[in-house]
């Protein structure tokens, strides 16, 4: 009987250090992650943050640092899903620095926004890219490759351009052709790169061609290489 009573506290010593150590380490898992978090929110890499909140309230719902960080979730979402969409606006724009002979060619484009069918986009192409170039023979332009393999622009050559949902302005055009498909060069580039960079959105209507629909607000003119 004494044998038997003997293991049995044995067997509960062991259960309760057992216990004992799996708090301990569940303890110290839940430290290291509030700690990759605030370390995170320190640097502002609010998806780190936000990847940390959910794994520590996931598997350590009752702690103490879950519970804190439960008070900030909604914020670091907000902001995550903000930095989220910084990162996908500043991936439409294609910046690139070419060689034209001894001096350099700079450029930045950007597709226009697909169209939805069916409230998703589709695999076709972009109907325009819009160019941004500084060529070191041809001078400062913008201009629109267009998708569409015939193009007729009217005589005279105009489109209509609105900046952040503002009213359409008429400005003049030229159509071109880049040997894979017709350009449309944009006059009066200055005055609109003036309003490029301090737009996030442009609507460009064009006889012929679908309405076309840019999300410029990630634009970085010190990517562009040169001054326009």
């Amino acid at each position: 009987m004494k044998k038997i009573i003997l293991l049995c506290l044995v067997l509960i010593i062991s259960a309760c250090n057992a216990d004992t150590a799996a708090d301990n380490q569940n303890n110290e898992q839940a430290a290291s992650l509030s700690k990759d978090f605030d370390a995170a929110v320190k640097a502002e890499n609010w998806l780190l943050a936000l990847q940390n909140a959910d794994v520590l309230i996931a598997r350590f719902p009752e702690s103490p640092e879950a519970k804190a960080i439960k008070i900030r979730y909604d914020e670091i979402g907000s902001k995550a899903q903000a930095m989220q969409e910084d990162r996908r606006l500043a991936g439409l724009w294609d910046y690139q620095q070419n060689p034209v002979g001894k001096k350099t060619q700079f450029s930045a484009g950007i597709d226009s926004k697909k169209e939805l069918f069916g409230g998703e986009p589709t695999d076709l192409p972009a109907a325009a890219k819009m160019i941004i170039r500084i060529h070191p023979a041809w001078g400062n332009s913008i201009y629109l490759v267009l998708a569409q393999s015939k193009f007729q622009c009217g005589s005279p050559c105009t489109m209509k351009i609105s900046f952040d949902g503002g009213e359409y302005k008429t400005f003049p055009g030229k159509q071109a052709d880049t040997g894979n498909g017709p350009a449309l060069f944009i006059e009066n580039d200055k005055v609109f790169y003036k309003a490029l960079l301090s737009a996030k959105n442009i609507k460009i209507k064009v006889k012929g061609v679908p309405d076309l629909e840019y999300e410029v607000g990630s634009y970085d003119a010190t990517r562009l290489g040169a001054e326009f």
